[in-house]
């Protein structure tokens, strides 16, 4: 599985969700165009089948960090609600394409954490943590 490749087909999925603003295949320095996706490894998980030389299923784990304004907490709650669930959500646009153009076998979001104030980069947002799970050979 080409990590890279994975990242940036994610963040095109992503970027069809209509509230983004801006989606980021990789950590920037910056944030800006709220409200953005970033999409950054968390960690990658090799030999995860026993089939194939020495089991070639491999599963890559991603945070999709979503982020918006911090002021006016409760429209960017509802914002934020919005991207997390429903038809419209970064979930529902993730798991359209289980190939993700094919870069992939199977993609899934696992869980949603860390919602509230989000310190990233350089500012403090609202947001959460989507966790992401890729599996791939």
């Amino acid at each position: 599985m080409n990590v890279q490749a994975v990242r940036e087909a994610i963040a095109d999925a992503l970027s069809t969700v209509a509230s983004f603003v801006s989606v980021f295949a990789t950590v920037p320095a910056r944030v800006s165009g709220l409200p953005c996706a970033v999409v950054a490894v968390n960690g990658i998980d090799y030999h995860e089948s026993m089939t194939g030389t020495g089991g070639s299923l491999t599963r890559l784990r991603l945070d999709v960090v979503l982020l918006v304004q911090p002021m006016a907490e409760e429209w960017n709650q509802a914002t934020l609600d919005a991207l997390l669930s429903g038809a419209g959500s970064a979930p529902a646009a993730l798991e359209t394409d289980q190939s993700l153009g094919g870069t992939a076998s199977a993609v899934v979001c696992t869980r949603a954490l860390d919602y509230g104030s989000v310190r990233f980069a350089d500012g403090e947002y609202i947001g959460a943590r989507l966790a992401v799970e890729v599996f791939g050979t």
